[in-house]
Formats: structure tokens, C-alpha cells, sequence
């Protein structure tokens, strides 16, 4: 424990459970502790086996399915697929964030190398000066493994909004974190992986003593609204049926995972469900499954309360789902965008990397309640069986819906906004 502040003291914890690549949790009690919200996660990391990289996208992040903070049973606040929402943000992330500490302490060193003209004549969109290539490896010993830091603030919005949390108030604090198990997803090659190990991870918080500067603070905290990011999913099956090629194949579904919510905006990543698109032998491809998908012909939309958010045919063309990502991640130095077309996926410069990966994100900004809400998606079919982009697709359909939580008298109540 180490002195920041005369009342402001600094304390590592150890979880209280660790099952090493399942799950780990952290338990804070005690009568009157007050922690700033500012919590960090230490030693999150792999080891067991030498040799091996992080995910060239979601770095120590992709080691991780879900962060949860509770109290008792009580979910607060989440950051659930937690590898893939840790990844999307290197693609939307800033100058600042590319080139700082913060990105090398998180361990994700993607450069996006797109030949944006041609295979001859490359032009490069690099958001990172380090080369992938350099992405940190595992060691066989714990405390040999290359490991990173996670803010906790950065993936539990509520943290944001509180600056802090009173065991008086939450009683039961629990911090869960639950492994990702999937290699493939975790590191770039997933030969001889069985032995392979999370890291324990430790907790860094802040607990204040000061009986003023507490009072002052938890006084501080009564009403406050965050957007929580909830997730639903759906499929588009293998289309065999048609038989001419350049026919639309179409998805029109029903998505009632946010019914009854005020949501805000949505991304959504679109993967294929043929985990062979993403592997060759041992070597994951570019990404991983933790990218998303280009899909020709590709165009997007949603039916809200029963009217179109976009009119036509809605987000239909590449730089028109870029201008619309821009907007949502205003920070955003470039998109890296995917290859335009089934017939240039060589158009991607692989700088001694195997694939640079497929990054074809969607966002729509919506500000609306949700009573129906319906996802609209189509591509080109083409009978060519060498064509991979005609896999059975999944999509993740991620939305920042509204919460409130109410703090009087010691007592909470979580609702959605």
C-alpha cells in the first residue's frame, strides 16, 4: 500500500477466487469504505507456453469475454463481449490514444496498412508507429509474460459517472471477470496451446479516509445517467438457393433486445460463422474473428417504431458508412476501411503479416425509444463456391441504452432511463 494523498490511500487486491481461463472475482466490503471509481486491473496476461501474440487488435483485451461489476447479485454495470468492444475502440480511437502510453499499456498495437489504391502503388493509413509485428509474447513463468493495464472506467460507464463507491451504499461489491477460452480469438497462432494460462489478475483502487473529503464526495453522488451498452445478436444463413449470380440476398428480423429502452446509437460487427475463414492451419488470419466482416454489395438499415431510419436502400456504400462511424466516433483519425469487393481482396497490404484483417464496421445514430425495431441487411449472392464472402454471417448488434441510477439515504435504485 502506497501513499498518495495524506487520507488517500492506494491498495492492490488479489481476487478472492481465481479459476485460471474461466473466471476471477474480486469481493470489496467493509463498513464506511469509500473507493474512487478510477479502478485499474494489473497483470492481465497469458503464460504457460512461449512464443506466443496477442490478438494484433484487442491485445490482452481479447483475453477477456465479459467484465462485470455486481452488488450481491445485482449486475451495475458491464462490459459485456467484452473482446470485441475493447477492439472496436482501437479502430474508432484518436491521435492522442494511438500514440500514447495508455495504447502501449493495453498491448494493442494494430496498424491499419490498407493499400487503399492498388498493389503496386500502396497508400498506408497507419495509426500506430509501432509494427504489429512487435506485439508482445507470452512467457512460460507468470511473472515473465508481457501483461497490460485496464482502466476499468473506460468499459463500465456507471465508473464514469460516480466518482465513487461506498460500501456503505453497496454492500456487496463484487468484480467479476470471465476469460475468453477461444485461442483463436486471443493470440495469432494456436498451435500447442494447451497449456496456456491466464494471469492473476490484481485490482487497483483508491480508498479514501478523510471523514470530510468522504462525506463531501459521497454527498456528491444522487442522481446520475449513463448509456450501458447491451448487445443482441442474428444470423443470416448460407443462401444455396439462388442461382444467378450477382442476386440480392436479403434479412429482415425482429431485434427485441432493446424493447421499452431509449437507445441511443448501435454498431454493429458482422463476422462469419465458418471460424475457417479466420484460421489457416494454426495462423490466425489478420484479426481474427474479432474483426468485422466486408460482405459485397453490403447495405445496411434499420425500421424503428414502423419508419426507416434511412431512406432507399440505407447505408449502401462503403464511404457512406464510413461518413456515419466518423460522426458517431468524431476523434476518429481514419476508418480503416476493407476492401471495396470480393474480386480486389488482395488489395490488402500484408506487411509480413499474413491478412491485415477485414474492418467493416456499421453505426447508426438513432436518440429514440425503442417499441420495434427491425434490422435490415443485404448482399450480393454470387453461385461461385470459391467466393468466401458468402459464408453464413453473425451479427452483433451493440446499443448504448439510457440507465439511471437514484442514491438517497443509503439506498440505490438502477432503472432504465
Amino acid at each position: 500500500m502506497s501513499l498518495i494523498y495524506s487520507q488517500v490511500k492506494s491498495e492492490i487486491m488479489i481476487p478472492q477466487a481465481n479459476i485460471p481461463n474461466q473466471r476471477s472475482e474480486f469481493s470489496i466490503k467493509g463498513d464506511n469504505r469509500t473507493f474512487y471509481s478510477s479502478m485499474r486491473l494489473l497483470n492481465i496476461g497469458l503464460h504457460g507456453v512461449a512464443g506466443k501474440q496477442y490478438n494484433r487488435l484487442g491485445g490482452i483485451h481479447s483475453l477477456i469475454d465479459r467484465i462485470v461489476l455486481y452488488n450481491g447479485s445485482e449486475i451495475l454495470t458491464q462490459s459485456d463481449n467484452h473482446k470485441t468492444q475493447a477492439s472496436h475502440n482501437t479502430v474508432s480511437s484518436s491521435n492522442q490514444y494511438n500514440f500514447s502510453e495508455k495504447r502501449s499499456a493495453e498491448l494493442s498495437e494494430a496498424s491499419f496498412d490498407l493499400d487503399l489504391v492498388s498493389n503496386t502503388n500502396v497508400v498506408r493509413v497507419d495509426l500506430q508507429s509501432a509494427n504489429v509485428q512487435t506485439m508482445p509474447l507470452t512467457t512460460v513463468a507468470e511473472v515473465g509474460t508481457a501483461s497490460g493495464v485496464i482502466r476499468l472506467a473506460d468499459y463500465l460507464p456507471l465508473l464514469q459517472k460516480l466518482p465513487v463507491l461506498n460500501t456503505d451504499t453497496f454492500d456487496n461489491l463484487r468484480l467479476v471477470i470471465l476469460w475468453n477460452r477461444n485461442y483463436a480469438e486471443c493470440i495469432t497462432n494456436t498451435a500447442n496451446t494447451g497449456a496456456l494460462l491466464s494471469n492473476t489478475p490484481l485490482l487497483v483502487c483508491e480508498e479514501i479516509f478523510d471523514s470530510k473529503l468522504k462525506s463531501k464526495m459521497n454527498s456528491s453522488s444522487k442522481k446520475v445517467q449513463w448509456f450501458e451498452v447491451e448487445i443482441d445478436r442474428c444470423e443470416l444463413a448460407v443462401d444455396a438457393v439462388i442461382g444467378a449470380d450477382d442476386s440480392i440476398q436479403r434479412l429482415n428480423t425482429r431485434i427485441n433486445g432493446f424493447n421499452k429502452k431509449y437507445l441511443k446509437d448501435v454498431w454493429i460487427q458482422n463476422r462469419t460463422l465458418d471460424v475457417n475463414d479466420a484460421i489457416n492451419g494454426d495462423a490466425v488470419l489478420g484479426f481474427g474473428q474479432l474483426s468485422s466482416r466486408f460482405s459485397d454489395g453490403a447495405s445496411y438499415n434499420l425500421r424503428i417504431n414502423g419508419s426507416s431510419l434511412y431512406p432507399r436502400q440505407g447505408l449502401n456504400r462503403p464511404s457512406y458508412r464510413m461518413r456515419h462511424h466518423c460522426i458517431k466516433y468524431p476523434n476518429m483519425i481514419a476508418y480503416p476501411q476493407s476492401n471495396t469487393a470480393p474480386s480486389v481482396s488482395s488489395n490488402l497490404t500484408t506487411s509480413g503479416r499474413l491478412v491485415a484483417g477485414r474492418l467493416d464496421y456499421c453505426s447508426m445514430i438513432l436518440n429514440k425509444r425503442i417499441e420495434d425495431l427491425q434490422f435490415l441487411f443485404e448482399r450480393v449472392h454470387s453461385t461461385n463456391n470459391d467466393n468466401t464472402f458468402n459464408r453464413r454471417l453473425e451479427f452483433f448488434i451493440f446499443g448504448s441504452v439510457a440507465k439511471t441510477i437514484m442514491i438517497k439515504n443509503g439506498r440505490y435504485t438502477i432503472a432504465y432511463a
